[in-house]
């Protein structure tokens, strides 16, 4: 009978424990902020206020011109243990963009310190805006996040998704496509490139021996790169109500 006590006290006592344990990782969960009215929030701080203004603007007139689409931005510094697309997720099911019904809601979301991408696209426009798409979107933004070109990246991808969920242009504000290299000096010289051609296939004919053929590796005149980037293939602001169920793409730098 005693023994039968002391168990339930311990049972108890770690219950208790592992009570106060998920109660203190709740905590620490990363929020979502209040937008205040906004489209964008740089919880980062990497953009100047005139920044933050043009794409508020831009984003405006992507409301307005939108058939119906509303898309917010969010920069967080890091997303401290969170998963990428499940606060992105959340953040989009609590800011709401997009009208009830219609659903036609997109936010971009931006981890600095992951140096991570996420769009996500709301249920009214998976048709026009599916996975892929997104992902392309995204391949877009890598270029201007690894230059430091944060404002012309974040206008970029404001450009081509209202091109792609109303077939129209938002006008001069968008910058082009930029051409996604590294600056780090990763890729090879057309002059080597062809000299490793040409001993290559000088090999190749001097061991074949005329009893069979052995390839030979062609390297691409633009180099090749190392490194991430990959993608897995998510008036004032006010959220009309539209609904989410996980499409998009991320993305990183």
């Amino acid at each position: 009978m005693k023994n039968s006590i002391l168990g339930s006290k311990f049972k108890i006592k770690v219950l208790f424990w592992f009570l106060l344990l998920a109660a203190n990782l709740t905590s620490y969960s990363l929020e979502v902020p209040r937008n205040y009215g906004r489209y964008i929030v740089d919880k980062a701080g990497i953009l100047s206020q005139s920044e933050k203004l043009q794409i508020n603007s831009l984003l405006q007139k992507f409301e307005r011109n939108g058939k119906g689409a509303q898309m917010a931005v969010l920069i967080q510094p890091s997303l401290k243990g969170e998963s990428l697309e499940q606060y992105s997720l959340k953040v989009a099911e609590t800011w709401k963009q997009g009208h009830r019904g219609t659903d036609k809601g997109l936010l971009l979301f931006i981890a600095m310190k992951e140096k991570k991408t996420r769009l996500e696209v709301g249920d009214g426009l998976e048709g026009v805006i599916p996975d892929g798409r997104a992902g392309d979107i995204l391949r877009g933004l890598t270029p201007y996040m690894r230059g430091g070109q944060f404002k012309n990246g974040i206008s970029y991808v404001i450009g081509k998704s209202f091109k792609s969920a109303t077939g129209k242009s938002l006008g001069n504000s968008v910058p082009p496509a930029r051409v996604n290299s590294r600056s780090s000096g990763t890729n090879i010289p057309s002059g080597i490139i062809f000299f490793f051609i040409f001993v290559l296939v000088v090999v190749s004919i001097l061991n074949g021996g005329g009893r069979r053929r052995r390839g030979f590796v062609i390297f691409s005149s633009g180099g090749f790169s190392s490194g991430g980037g990959g993608f897995s293939s998510g008036g004032g602001f006010s959220g009309g109500g539209g609904g989410f169920s996980g499409g998009g793409a991320s993305g990183g730098w």
